[in-house]
């Protein structure tokens, strides 16, 4: 494995403790990591943590939406997708690709409006878990 795989190798595997530490607590404020990342370059956002994934085929939806902060009552659909339909999301947004098998949204050069927080929601016959990163961009150019 070269070094840069190893490098975001290891970054997923420390964002994953984070979440796994954060949601453990069952506190009813969202603990959102928080992902410094180089502007223009591609952004892999690990969205659960490893306990979730392993428990991820019980889920019937997934939702994965942005928002500017996060209390905004108002969020940008991203992905929308039915785990056991084989095949590409229903709703997949330009400049994203998600990876279903780990739970993960990729977001394709970064931007400056890729900044903020994501969300995710399972859906799971009666009960919704819901989980967040927040990404925050650095690089040479200055914000818009």
């Amino acid at each position: 494995m070269d070094t840069k795989g190893l490098l975001s190798l290891s970054l997923l595997l420390i964002l994953s403790l984070a979440f796994e530490l954060s949601y453990a607590t069952g506190g009813g404020v969202m603990n959102c990591p928080k992902i410094l990342w180089r502007l223009g370059s591609d952004v892999v956002l690990p969205l659960t943590s490893e306990r979730i994934n392993k428990s991820m085929n019980k889920s019937i939806h997934i939702l994965v939406t942005k928002a500017e902060s996060p209390e905004s009552s108002i969020k940008k659909k991203i992905v929308s997708l039915d785990p056991s339909e084989k095949g590409s999301p229903s709703y997949l947004e330009d400049g994203y690709q998600f990876h279903l098998e780990n739970l993960s949204l990729v977001i394709l050069g970064s931007k400056n409006d890729s900044e903020g927080w994501y969300f995710m929601s399972l859906e799971e016959n009666i009960s919704v878990r819901q989980f967040c990163v927040q990404l925050e961009l650095y690089g040479l150019h200055s914000r818009n």
